[in-house]
């Protein structure tokens, strides 16, 4: 601690940006997290892009140069909000946890406003460029998944292996509308059962729901060309079939992030195949939020030129897990260093509250790669050119038009979600007029609607109430 007060103290001193001082609150940091985390907790830090000092000894001539000029020019605007933050925070006579929460709040409020200006847009698109250019793997290193209790215990039965994608129907359904999990690609379905007690899955159950599943397994490089269509068409159609021939009943379909466009592609191309719709974290209008605050990860990838992201899913035809991992964590630095220092030291006399740091950790470590055609769809016609609220957005070579949805629709809108702007959420109203449509907002983040205190007694009840009346 005493390191990281020195280095933050450095940070005070500093007149003008120095991305050494920067480092040395970085490399403090993780000290901390070595002396007190009995799990391997190391790893999501090196993860940070800029975090470290670049250093690749085999590289040279003109494009390293530029990688190296490019490197400083971004670290140097980054570590003006590292000092904005150590000024924010500057009160003295206050204990040491105190000082460390309160700068990792200021440093996340300082790159909300940093990351929200073209010349960081700029200088993180060079950085980008130069480093393709370079051939540097413009990635982090992947992720070892840390021990912890087991995840996803909820017993379930297969009910068909479709390849790669594995549809599953939980022990102990009930009766009535079953409801269909989909997830996106870009995390595990099993967010939705972390823990017995942190658990959507079980609580369904225990309001006599019947609950399946879509696990879309790990996509590797044969799967690389697949997009949206596969995924609609082709896999969810299969399985929205299979749980109406079991249960003749039309399906619900429950979608989470990613996962509700595919459900509402779905249902818009064919109406009648499904009972009802509920959403959680689900952008809809990706430009809503170009009226207020944008979000970090809207404004990124709104600017990332088309020869970025090429290169950035050249090496493998795939956007690479590890990369998607880094750059949610690296949204507020502050947080995740606070997450791994004395948040994690508060909870190691509380072994409960240690078993789901290590099961939520354990989830955020094993991010499948996303296919290349579902990238390049998500981040060109989706968040780029806002196509689904446009009629422009096509599964099949067919458009998809929400109007076409008649269904019920169930939004969950969580309040402080910053990976998908609420704004983008609840736009959806505006474009599904035919279909009987309630909202509810849970005081959460984007995974808080999983497994925060507040959304078990609001989310799983609604949903089955929902369900109900179906």
């Amino acid at each position: 601690m005493a390191d990281w007060i020195s280095a933050q103290n450095a940070l005070l001193r500093s007149d003008t940006p120095d991305w050494e001082s920067c480092a040395r609150l970085i490399e403090a940091s993780k000290a901390i997290t070595r002396e007190i985390s009995p799990l391997d907790m190391q790893a999501p830090l090196d993860a940070f892009p800029f975090a470290l000092t670049t250093a690749h000894p085999s590289t040279t001539g003109p494009a390293w140069v530029r990688f190296l000029a490019a490197d400083k020019n971004l670290k140097l605007l980054l570590a003006e909000a590292w000092i904005v933050a150590a000024r924010r925070c500057s009160e003295h006579d206050v204990a040491p946890e105190v000082t460390m929460r309160r700068w990792a709040e200021a440093l996340d409020e300082a790159m909300a406003d940093l990351t929200c200006t073209t010349r960081y847009d700029g200088f993180l698109i060079e950085w980008l460029r130069a480093g393709l250019a370079a051939n540097l793997p413009m990635r982090p290193p992947d992720l070892p998944i840390p021990p912890s209790p087991p995840i996803a215990t909820t017993p379930c039965d297969i009910v068909r292996q479709m390849g790669r994608v594995t549809l599953s129907r939980y022990v102990g359904s009930g009766s009535g509308t079953p409801i269909l999990i989909v997830h996106g690609l870009i995390g595990r379905q099993s967010v939705c059962d972390l823990e017995p007690d942190r658990s959507l899955v079980s609580a369904l159950l225990a309001r006599g729901c019947d609950v399946w599943v879509i696990d879309w397994g790990s996509p590797g490089k044969p799967d690389a060309d697949q997009g949206f269509t596969e995924h609609v068409e082709g896999w969810l159609k299969d399985a929205c079939d299979l749980v109406q021939n079991t249960t003749n009943n039309r399906p619900a379909l429950m979608g989470v992030c990613q996962g509700g466009i595919f459900v509402l592609c779905y249902a818009a191309q064919r109406p009648d195949a499904v009972s009802g719709i509920a959403l959680t974290g689900t952008p809809v209008d990706f430009h809503a939020d170009l009226a207020g605050q944008q979000g970090y990860l809207n404004r990124l990838t709104r600017t990332l030129p088309r020869d970025v992201i090429d290169g950035l899913l050249a090496p493998s035809g795939s956007l690479p897990g590890a990369t998607t991992g880094a750059l949610f964590q690296a949204m507020t630095p502050g947080r995740t260093f606070a997450k791994y220092s004395i948040d994690l030291a508060a909870k190691l006399t509380k072994p409960e509250e240690m078993a789901t740091f290590a099961r939520m950790e354990a989830w955020l470590a094993d991010r499948p790669d996303l296919p290349g055609g579902v990238a390049r769809e998500w981040l060109i016609n989706l968040y780029q050119e806002n196509a689904l609220i446009k009629d422009r957005f096509e599964i099949d070579g067919n458009p998809v038009r929400l109007a076409n949805i008649e269904v019920p629709i169930l939004n969950i809108i969580a309040e402080k979600d910053h990976i998908v702007p609420p704004a983008c959420s609840r736009a959806l109203k505006d474009y599904v007029p035919n279909a009987p449509y309630q909202s509810i907002d849970v005081p959460s983040g984007h995974i808080g609607v999983f497994v925060s205190e507040a959304a078990r007694e609001r989310v799983a009840p609604t949903i089955a109430d929902w369900l109900a009346k179906i």
